[in-house]
């Protein structure tokens, strides 16, 4: 969890003056959640938990905002997160979309070489 924290704290500073999703931005969110990695699916999840726990102590319950674990990951519904934790997951996914993209052009370039 502690490895966490910096980008948890990061991605909580960044929403702070940030405007609230529309339907368009929630739906490409949808949409990327479905393309991230393991990894991916494992912080978002941390930061959902982190921020039930800094934040929203009132709902406590074994899954954060009705989270469902499956197969691929996990599965939840964007509505029911907080809107400012909605910010900052859609800002994660930005991230760690962008991420894999360039490690995939990175191997992509030295399977080329």
């Amino acid at each position: 969890m502690k490895e966490i924290l910096p980008l948890f704290n990061a991605l909580f500073q960044e929403s702070e003056n940030s405007e609230k999703l529309n339907e368009e931005q929630m739906k490409e969110m949808s949409e990327a959640v479905k393309m991230l990695d393991r990894e991916g699916h494992e912080i978002l999840f941390a930061l959902i938990r982190h921020y039930q726990l800094k934040v929203d102590m009132e709902s406590i319950e074994k899954e954060p905002y009705d989270f469902k674990s499956i197969k691929s990951g996990y599965k939840f519904t964007i509505h029911k997160l907080p809107i400012k934790l909605q910010i900052m997951l859609k800002n994660f996914i930005d991230l760690h979309s962008k991420k894999l993209q360039e490690e995939k052009q990175r191997n992509k370039f030295f399977e080329c070489t």
